[in-house]
C-alpha cells in the first residue's frame, strides 16, 4: 500500500474523524494529515 502522505490524491474516499466529525482526508491541511498519520501509524 502506498503511503497517503506521498499521494493524498489517491485517497479521495478516505474519511477520518477530527473532533468527532467525519472529514475527507484529502481536504485536510498537510499538518493535519501528518497528525492523523502519526496518531494512527502504530495501529497499522
Amino acid at each position: 500500500m502506498k503511503h497517503p502522505r506521498r499521494e493524498p490524491e489517491k485517497y479521495r474516499d478516505l474519511v477520518v474523524r477530527i473532533a468527532g466529525y467525519p472529514v475527507y482526508y484529502i481536504e485536510l491541511s498537510t499538518d493535519c494529515q501528518n497528525d492523523v498519520i502519526s496518531r494512527n501509524e502504530n495501529m497499522l
